[in-house]
């Protein structure tokens, strides 16, 4: 089982400077996604909630044939995070894999038994987790990001605007919106591709929006590299909490 490619699905899994935004751009931006948080259910709970619990399945592409997978996924805003993948190669062969982001540290375990440090200079895990939790929404209510449109396009059949998220130390991420709705309906950014090295769009597309634990969410989501099939996910639980133990986030 090729190590680089298990741990680029456990980290997607986990997803070019701008002009400066103007005031009113921001204050309509922080509208947007004012109007986002109402819509996805119990606001009150939403803005208590700094930590979260979801469980996934689906499949991923590897060399033209889908391979099965479950997840298990723990975040705490900002910086802990851990990601658990297992994957069904074929009958007898089965990998799974973990990654471990806390604050400044961070491993990735294989079924092995080995578990290695990532460097600080690591941007792999770190970076696609702050990707995926941003489609959550929770932390852009903090003031360290800044909010830009980028226009209008259509998903599917859907008119939909964008946001783009600019922090410090981060790739830029593209929101992009229902026009009626305000679901989150697609989320763009750049990611390195594990196995190639190379930069390449990394488009996530989510629909089939369900309630869970008072929150109305995106229950189906297909992840495109480059415009190609990377992997189909479907969420299978969600639970908001307050807080996690710092335990969860320990060394594998």
């Amino acid at each position: 089982m090729n190590y680089r490619w298990a741990l680029s699905l456990a980290v997607c899994l986990v997803l070019a400077a701008g002009r400066s935004a103007r005031a009113d751009d921001q204050a309509d931006m922080k509208k947007l996604l004012t109007q986002a948080l109402k819509a996805s259910g119990d606001a009150e709970k939403l803005a208590k909630s700094r930590a979260a619990t979801l469980k996934f399945k689906g499949t991923t592409q590897v060399t033209g044939t889908d391979i099965p997978f479950d997840a298990e996924w723990a975040l705490q805003y900002p910086n802990q995070h851990k990601l658990t993948v297992n994957a069904k190669v074929s009958d007898t062969d089965t990998f799974s894999v973990a990654v471990v982001i806390n604050k400044d540290k961070g491993w990735i375990k294989l079924n092995n038994g080995k578990t290695i440090a990532l460097g600080k200079g690591d941007p792999v895990g770190k970076e696609q987790l702050y990707v995926l939790s941003l489609a959550t929404l929770l932390p852009l209510k903090d003031k360290s990001f800044k909010l830009s449109p980028v226009g209008e396009i259509k998903v599917g059949e859907k008119d939909a605007v964008g946001v783009k998220i600019t922090c410090k130390g981060h790739r830029d991420v593209n929101l992009y919106f229902d026009k009626k709705t305000h679901r989150l309906l697609k989320c763009e950014t750049t990611v390195k591709d594990m196995g190639t090295d190379k930069e390449v769009t990394e488009e996530t597309t989510y629909s089939g929006f369900n309630k869970m634990d008072g929150v109305l969410c995106p229950t189906k989501m297909l992840i495109q590299r480059d415009g190609k099939k990377y992997a189909d996910v479907e969420l299978t639980e969600y639970k908001l909490e307050e807080k996690l133990d710092d335990s969860q986030f320990g060394k594998p």
